[in-house]
């Protein structure tokens, strides 16, 4: 019975759900030219899988190959871009990226959802009790300049969640953006300014970006 509740508890914590969308009406470009029209998602592993219908066999597509993706998600079309990422460890990574907007310096987002998983434990008479489970959504960004196949990250500001304990996780979103911000963008004054005095918040990030690729120099 003990060795059970151990088998319960260890499933219980490894129950994360993360969501995954299902093949879309998708359009990929490559960098030779080629385009094709059909069903498509992005794969864990950050790669395109495609069919061309329902009925067709799925074809994996590696993404250093390709230079951008269109998906109808609802009615609406994401724009991606195929860009590469530097680690920490010098190592060049292909990403696709939802194109926000265009200038001297280019922003780029993704977005990450999901379900953190549930916690678990006995209480009397073997009963289990469980918190945790909370969904979350947050919201990558990078930065890249004009007319650059490489970007580099900006940070993880934007934050949903329904868990308070695991909010603490991403805690005082707006100093840490501050912080990054006036590091990144320290050459326009004028922009430094107004993200001091907290004029521009890390909800207009957006903003921010128009406004050094307009009025900085």
């Amino acid at each position: 019975m003990r060795k059970l509740q151990i088998l319960i508890i260890i499933g219980t914590l490894l129950s994360g759900n993360f969501m995954f969308a299902q093949k879309q009406r998708a359009t990929i470009i490559f960098k030779n030219g080629d385009t094709i029209k059909g069903l498509a998602k992005i794969a864990m592993n950050g790669k395109i899988k495609y069919r061309e219908n329902k009925k067709s066999e799925t074809k994996t597509f590696d993404l250093r190959k390709v230079t951008k993706l269109k998906i109808n998600n609802k009615g609406v079309t994401e724009n991606y871009d195929c860009k590469f990422l530097v680690n920490k460890k010098s190592e060049v990574k292909p990403i696709l990226l939802i194109t926000v907007s265009k200038g001297k310096i280019d922003l780029y987002k993704i977005n990450l959802s999901g379900t953190n998983p549930s916690f678990g434990f006995f209480g009397n008479n073997n009963s289990i009790h469980e918190f945790g489970g909370s969904s979350y959504s947050i919201n990558n960004f990078y930065l890249g300049k004009k007319g650059s196949d490489f970007v580099e990250k900006f940070h993880s500001f934007d934050v949903m969640l329904d868990n308070n304990l695991i909010g603490l996780i991403f805690s005082n979103p707006e100093k840490r953006f501050r912080k990054a911000a006036t590091e990144y963008f320290k050459d326009c004054s004028k922009l430094v300014d107004l993200i001091k005095n907290k004029t521009l918040k890390k909800d207009d990030i957006q903003e921010v970006i128009e406004f050094y690729n307009k009025k900085c120099e």
